[in-house]
């Protein structure tokens, strides 16, 4: 089954490991980070969720969570 890419516009995008922060977009699409940048354009069909004045850490991992229930640690904001 097809998944629709989502596109996350004007976020403060965190990335700890390249030591960088700053405000743009990020696009998933399949199931994975598509693309990271600035004026992303939306793929057809794509659902958007404008995030200003949000913080975004794409692929980090909050290592001091232990949970099982995937759907429950999805809702809490975990990802991997």
């Amino acid at each position: 089954m097809a998944v629709k890419p989502v596109l996350i516009r004007g976020a403060r995008l965190i990335d700890p490991a390249g030591g960088t922060e700053d405000i743009g977009d990020l696009l998933i699409a399949e199931r994975q980070i598509a693309a990271i940048g600035q004026s992303l354009a939306a793929p057809e069909g794509a659902d958007i969720v404008e995030a200003a004045g949000l913080s975004l850490a794409p692929g980090l991992i909050d290592v001091g969570v232990f949970r099982t229930d995937v759907e429950a640690a999805v809702a809490g904001g975990i990802t991997s």
